[in-house]
């Protein structure tokens, strides 16, 4: 995947090194660090038009990440949430609801 020479798209080291890691394979997106701090890992989500949904821990917002002829990979994200309190996790029950935990707030469970 590229890690520590690529983070998302960007090459984090020597563009020689960068070039000499041909085995590095392409995120379908990439989060900037302009958009928030820290991607918190999400789950497979139930719905049908959503892939994944993770989250970002300073600015509590919520993503989900689906499929979109319309860019180059085939993929986009969207918001769909924003959280009351610092995102620490998110998880599914049995019958395929997603919960988000977080810092400030009992666990919220989203809504479609």
């Amino acid at each position: 995947l590229g890690w520590p020479v690529f983070e998302g798209n960007s090459c984090r080291s020597t563009a020689e090194d960068c070039a000499a890691l041909t085995s590095a394979t392409a995120p379908v997106v990439s989060y900037l660090r302009e958009e928030g701090c820290a991607i918190i890992g999400g789950v497979a989500s139930p719905h049908p038009d959503i892939s994944y949904i993770f989250g970002d821990y300073c600015t509590r917002k919520i993503w989900a990440l689906e499929r979109d002829a319309t860019v180059a990979t085939g993929w986009a994200m969207r918001q769909i949430a924003r959280a009351d309190g610092l995102i620490l996790a998110f998880g599914t029950d049995s019958a395929g609801e997603v919960y988000v935990l977080t810092a400030q707030n009992p666990i919220l469970r989203l809504e479609w």
